[in-house]
């Protein structure tokens, strides 16, 4: 249940003295008026509050639950001293039972010496020899009549039914979804390594503004399109890069002869990828039977060998994940079982090197996409300007744009990476900024600086 406090009124303490420990534990109680938020009409009451519990890290010390038994029981004790066992209602029934009927007159004469010792201390009781059935009778009864007591104690004594309570600093965000309140303060992340790049932490974060006329959001959790956009630079200085590329298909039409044979996999990269290798080797026989996936980041290809029978050459595709859009990153033999090996590799190398066709982008303003990179590709072009550097976009590719940055002899081309993918969870974020060519460090580091925002 959750409380608002209008009003603190008095604190009372008890010492209580227990044999674990030396000193007195002192026991503080405060009465405190509230406002209950979690019953319809949010009545108002007064309680008392057990403050070693409101104060406590996280629970009583096992010092501090001793002596609140120790409490309890003394005040149970005290109404044992105004409200005898002999005159209570469970002592009527006790020798109204049938059993305690059928007892002789010893274990009678027993029983009564044992309800006297009950209001004696220890040292002034007297010693009673009877036997176990008349022992059990008594203590059936005796233990009813405790219980009851224990419960009246706590129905009407409010520092035995003190409310452990903490403060209500906390509710979650799924509790307050319907409810309304003045002011809410929200905490801007759920816990540690928990994504904040996804639907659901929207939905979430949503949810918990909506639920306050005021809202203060405390932790907030930067989001941006580059907070896990990594900086590589491939190139040489003075000298353009010519490393194999990876391979990146953008609606690759699959011709009719192949679609039963790679319809299986979902990397529309890798697909692109077999297709291509497969047109090739197809010049000198080598026929494409099956694919197969085997993780994430291998699948491998089927080919029949030229005048060879029930021998297949077999190739490995590997791919890269998603910070890099799945693309291809290299074709390797696994297999080749008597298949040409030289014709086999030049034909994996003309593959990877080969350019994909590529929508060159010309004109000093070129029109920039309409999604999420408009805003961002419009503050890197004016920013560069600002500093006498020329950007423009050259090629755009899927999930790729490359870009060239001039100023007066410096140049510098690179690479940005984005996600398109919604159950990767890389739509509209940037993964990677690579660097192409370049002719100084001087260069890199001036267009670094404001792509990132420095």
């Amino acid at each position: 249940m959750f409380f608002t406090v209008l009003t603190v009124k008095e604190t009372i303490q008890e010492s209580i003295k227990i044999h674990q420990s030396q000193n007195p534990i002192v026991l503080s109680f405060t009465k405190i008026y509230v406002k209950c938020l979690s019953l319809s009409g949010s009545p108002e009451t007064d309680i008392w509050i057990l403050d070693n519990y409101f104060n406590s890290e996280e629970d009583l010390t096992k010092d501090e639950q001793i002596a609140f038994r120790a409490f309890v029981n003394g005040k149970i004790n005290d109404e044992k001293r105004k409200q005898k066992f002999e005159d209570s209602q469970e002592h009527q029934q006790l020798v109204q039972d049938k059993q305690y009927k059928d007892l002789s007159n010893e274990e009678k004469e027993a029983i009564k010496t044992l309800v006297r010792n009950y209001a004696l201390p220890k040292e002034k009781k007297e010693k009673v020899e009877t036997s176990r059935n008349a022992r059990n009778l008594l203590s059936t009864y005796y233990q009813k009549y405790s219980k009851n007591l224990f419960f009246q104690v706590k129905d009407t004594n409010p520092f035995v039914n003190a409310v452990f309570v903490k403060y209500g600093w906390a509710i979650t965000v799924h509790k307050a979804i319907g409810s309304n309140y003045n002011e809410v303060i929200l905490k801007g992340h759920r816990k540690e390594n928990d994504g904040i790049t996804n639907d659901s932490y929207f939905r979430w974060l949503y949810s918990g503004v909506t639920a306050g006329k005021t809202v203060h959001i405390t932790s907030p959790e930067t989001i941006h399109p580059l907070m896990n956009c990594v900086f590589e630079d491939n190139s040489s200085r003075g000298v353009s890069t010519k490393s194999k590329e990876s391979l990146i298909f953008e609606n690759y039409e699959v011709e009719a002869k192949l679609i039963g044979k790679v319809k299986s996999l979902e990397n529309k990269n890798v697909v692109g990828t077999i297709c291509e290798i497969s047109n090739l080797l197809q010049q000198n026989g080598y026929l494409l039977e099956s694919t197969k996936k085997f993780s994430d980041y291998l699948t491998k290809a089927f080919y029949s060998i030229p005048q060879s029978e029930n021998r297949q050459l077999i190739l490995i595709i590997d791919n890269k994940g998603p910070k890099d859009n799945f693309s291809v990153s290299n074709i390797r033999v696994d297999k080749l079982n008597g298949a040409d090996e030289n014709i086999v590799r030049n034909y994996i190398e003309d593959c990877l090197t080969q350019k994909k066709s590529t929508g060159s982008i010309a004109g000093d303003k070129p029109e920039l996409s309409s999604d999420f990179r408009q805003e961002i590709y419009a503050a890197w072009i004016e920013s560069c300007e600002h500093k006498n550097i020329a950007l423009k976009i050259i090629q755009s590719h899927n999930n790729q744009d490359i870009f060239r940055a001039t100023c007066e002899q410096d140049s510098l081309t690179f690479r940005a990476w984005y996600g398109a993918g919604e159950q990767s969870r890389t739509k509209g974020f940037f993964s990677k900024i690579e660097v192409l060519e370049k002719s100084s460090e001087t260069i890199l580091e001036k267009v670094k600086d404001l792509v990132y925002g420095r």
